[in-house]
Order: C-alpha cells, then structure tokens, then sequence
C-alpha cells in the first residue's frame, strides 16, 4: 500500500500547468522529536503534484503560507543528468484540503466567497460520487 499524509504549508505559490492540467508546490512539514531530553526540530520540504480540477483550485486559492493536508502516494522517478543517476521523490496527492482560515490574510492566501469553495462538506467537489450524499447511520 503506498499512502502519504501530510499537514504543512506552501513555500511559494503555485505552479501552474494547463498540461494535464497540474500543480506543483512544496509543503513545509515540520518534524519533532526528544533527543537525550532535549526537544529536536527540522523543517522537511516535500514537493506535491495535484492534476484535474484540484490542480485548477490549488492555483486559484493557495498562495505562499497557505495551511493544506494532502493525501495520496509517493512517487519515486529515477533519472539521469550529467552522467549521474538522480532519484526525485513527490507526493501525487489524491485529496487537498485547504486548511487556511477563510479570510486569513497573514499567510497571504486569498479568502474564497461562499459560491467559490473548491469543497463541499470538507470534500474537494472533483472528489465528490454521485450519490455521496449524507449516510443515514
């Protein structure tokens, strides 16, 4: 089984391609740990790419700071440049959830009106089966 999850923010804004359509950006995920009773800190920088209408969405209301949860898998390519064998590792993510408050300008993302939101019920609309609706149980 090969599931990534992740919770970090945007470093940049996104990368947008009309071929696919995809998006590209990295996600800040910060680790914690205790080493020897000392609390231990690092920043991992995990490149994600999203296609489809939630490429579409990323690029119109993720910016730079922007909160998101990302599930999907991890995608390894290998390759070659300069004579050298490179690995390149990313998230495909399935699901984005914006995680940014409505409204929140610190981070710089842009607040979505109510007739904009990319979700419904928390779950990205491109996501969404037909006869998804509520589960009476």
């Amino acid at each position: 089984m090969n599931v990534a999850t992740i919770v970090g923010n945007l470093t940049k804004d996104v990368e947008y391609s009309v071929d696919g359509p995809r998006s590209n950006f990295t996600v800040a995920v910060n680790r914690v740990w205790v080493k020897d009773g000392e609390k231990q800190e690092e920043t991992d920088f995990i490149p994600v790419v999203v296609f489809g209408k939630s490429a579409e969405n990323c690029m119109k209301f993720l910016r730079k700071g922007s909160k998101v949860g990302i599930e999907g898998r991890i995608s390894v390519r290998n390759y070659e440049k300069d004579g050298q064998k490179r690995t390149y590792t990313s998230i495909v993510a399935r699901y984005v959830e914006f995680l940014t408050p409505k409204g929140d300008q610190q981070s710089g993302a842009r607040p979505m009106g109510e007739d904009e939101s990319p979700f419904v019920d928390g779950t990205p609309q491109d996501a969404r089966m037909p006869g998804d609706e509520e589960v009476p149980f």
